[in-house]
């Protein structure tokens, strides 16, 4: 009887021990699933940045190009109104050379 009762203490020590280690393989389930989640908020993060970062980069990058149509349209001015001195210049030389004529 004695040995019965050792045998059942032992054998609900063993479900104890199994239960105990169950419950442990429940709460790492429930800790990796928890790192889980968070590793994906993290990668959702990331490409979010990176969304961001290439809505950033398009929006530089046609500010930039506004910016060299403006330089070019300048450029193109300047070189109407260079064109403008130029044609002036050449009628300052001609009186010029009319009045160095007349003399």
């Amino acid at each position: 009887m004695e040995e019965g009762r050792e045998s059942d203490r032992e054998m609900e020590e063993g479900r104890e021990s199994d239960r105990e280690m169950e419950e442990g393989r429940e709460s790492d389930r429930e800790k990796w699933k928890k790192e889980e989640r968070a590793i994906e908020k993290w990668k959702e993060g990331v490409r979010a940045i990176e969304r961001n970062g290439r809505r950033e980069r398009e929006r530089w990058r046609e500010r930039w190009k506004e910016g060299e149509r403006a330089m070019e349209r300048e450029m193109e001015e300047g070189r109407e109104s260079d064109g403008e001195r130029d044609g002036r210049r050449e009628r300052e030389k001609e009186r010029w050379r009319e009045r160095r004529r007349e003399r």
